[in-house]
């Protein structure tokens, strides 16, 4: 491991994103478990962690500007009425825009993921598998603290358990809705 990944995990490294945890939606949660994602056929507990995801990153802002709470099923209509979606039921990361995130690009790199972590950028992780996703809050030694929407409260995964990092920005352009 190099010497600068030592010395950032070996750092409890807050952000403005981590310092406003991300809230802990479970994709499950009965109250919207049964929710059709996008335009497609699945349902948020069958394949939900991205939008989960998503909405639990959204949340932590807009939610701290004391406006509209982004639950999951929320966050799928405005994902649906706002070009969220394409094929049905696939994510469009740069869609958040309206909201005031500004979506950087997806990295796979261990090394710019901590550094866009560093610079305050927030993220949405790849772990797993190839089609499970968490919200970064932050990184403590040699794992990366999330919230996982398949689990109960939050959890860490270790630098090899990641995939890559969906990684935004938030800009000054946030719609207050």
């Amino acid at each position: 491991m190099s010497i600068k990944i030592c010395l950032i995990l070996s750092l409890f490294i807050y952000s403005s994103f981590s310092a406003i945890l991300p809230a802990n939606y479970q994709q499950c949660d009965l109250r919207w478990k049964d929710t059709t994602i996008g335009f497609g056929s699945k349902t948020i507990c069958e394949n939900g962690s991205l939008l989960t995801s998503v909405a639990a990153m959204v949340d932590s802002l807009h939610s701290a500007q004391g406006n509209l709470d982004f639950i999951p099923p929320l966050m799928n209509e405005w994902l649906k009425e706002n070009g969220g979606f394409e094929d049905d039921d696939k994510f469009v990361w740069d869609s958040l825009t309206p909201l005031g995130w500004k979506f950087e690009g997806f990295s796979e790199d261990i090394n710019e993921i901590i550094d866009a972590f560093a610079e305050e950028k927030a993220m949405i992780l790849q772990v797993k598998g190839t089609d499970h996703y968490v919200v970064l809050a932050g990184i403590i030694y040699s794992a990366f603290f999330v919230m996982d929407p398949q689990n109960k409260g939050e959890i860490f995964y270790r630098p090899s358990e990641i995939l890559g990092a969906g990684i935004y920005t938030l800009t000054d352009d946030t719609i207050h809705i």
